[in-house]
């Protein structure tokens, strides 16, 4: 009967573990609704002590139904838990606010209960506490080293384990010890691997997203990016009122580049491009985006109020340190030019996209004045001047 129990209780803390796991990877990592996202930490610092203050409360049930069986029942199923969800929300997510916290409640709970209190218990109780630090300093290592992760997850349970049974005395049960060691390893194991598994998942989830996302060539956001971002960005002009500024930029002549040097060469050059693009976006003190539409099509997003001086500024920079790239990889002497056109969303665009309608119209008036141009709101600007 000892072991059909131990059997139950084990495969139901499995169950339990795995979906407190699940929930806390939810709320750490996938959800993306804002208010959790907002108060994502206090949410997980709340919901942990919410989850151990269950346990123990379980605990307490257990042990007023049969006394006879200390402090955590028959097979201290939920001193496992315990131990294991301070050991996964520290290492994931804890604050310092919480590691003083669980220290300090433990050590009330354990100077408190203990009858008597004894060095070996104290010593027990002293290293728990030390490896709960150690935890919340170095876990985002530890995590990544699997012989790390489950070296100091054992040093953890036993450490708690110890401290524990020293408050609470009993008969010395050989089998007790091994099943109690067993439900940690086989816990911890199940938790830590399922850990890693929604780990790796997030990460291919991540990387399928990016390359959804972003043009496989320049690394930029891509067309079907742009297109989100453009009515996101439309919409919350309509809402708030916040401007937005649209630079579309086109490489001129790059037809002939890649007739001249080849595809491979043309993909170089493009990549160049696309690098001057994200130095200017790193420039800027505004926020800003950039994307590659297709082909030698590029395109600017700056989110901030602009003047037409600024805009012009903006343009002429990337022109300007565009035009000093040495291309060595393709020909030293070649040089690049843009012609650019340059819209900002207003209250008569009806639609998302009439903002970047506007600019490409802008573009191709600094195409037809002879390329290398800046065409801000239909005013071409003087070659190279701003």
């Amino acid at each position: 009967m000892v072991w059909q129990s131990f059997i139950t209780s084990l495969l139901l803390d499995i169950l339990v573990i795995v979906g407190a796991t699940s929930l806390l990877y939810w709320v750490n990592d996938r959800t993306i609704h804002s208010n959790i996202v907002q108060h994502r930490k206090l949410i997980i610092g709340l919901g942990g002590v919410a989850y151990i203050g269950l346990l123990y409360a379980l605990q307490a049930f257990h042990y007023a139904l049969d006394p006879t069986t200390a402090a955590f029942g028959l097979h201290w199923t939920f001193l496992n838990l315990m131990l294991l969800a301070m050991y996964l929300i520290i290492m994931e997510t804890g604050s310092w606010l919480e590691v003083v916290l669980w220290i300090t409640l433990t050590g009330i709970y354990f100077f408190y209960y203990s009858s008597p209190v004894t060095v070996f218990g104290v010593s027990a109780y002293l290293v728990w506490a030390a490896i709960l630090i150690i935890l919340r300093r170095r876990g985002q290592v530890i995590k990544y080293n699997r012989i790390a992760y489950y070296g100091v997850m054992l040093a953890f349970g036993i450490a708690g384990f110890l401290t524990i049974y020293d408050m609470y005395p009993r008969q010395f049960d050989f089998w007790f010890i091994i099943r109690q060691f067993t439900a940690y390893i086989v816990l911890g194991i199940t938790v830590g691997e399922f850990s890693r598994l929604m780990v790796a998942t997030d990460r291919r989830e991540d990387n399928l997203r990016n390359r959804a996302s972003h043009d496989e060539l320049t690394a930029l956001a891509n067309v079907g990016t742009f297109n989100r971002d453009t009515l996101n960005l439309y919409r919350q002009f309509k809402r708030e009122h916040d401007p937005f500024t649209m630079f579309e930029i086109d490489l001129d002549h790059f037809k002939a580049i890649n007739d001249q040097y080849g595809h491979l060469k043309g993909n170089v050059v493009l990549q160049a491009v696309a690098t001057e693009l994200q130095q200017t976006v790193k420039q800027l003190d505004q926020h800003a985006k950039a994307y590659r539409l297709g082909g030698e099509e590029f395109c600017l997003i700056v989110q901030a109020v602009l003047s037409s001086d600024d805009v012009a500024r903006i343009a002429l920079a990337f022109q300007s340190h565009l035009a000093q790239l040495q291309l060595t990889q393709v020909d030293a002497e070649l040089t690049l030019t843009t012609s650019i056109g340059c819209a900002t969303v207003k209250p008569q665009h009806n639609k998302y996209f009439d903002v970047y309608a506007e600019a490409d119209r802008y573009l191709y008036l600094a195409k037809d004045g002879g390329r290398d141009l800046i065409a801000v709101e239909g005013d071409l600007l003087p070659r190279h001047s701003a």
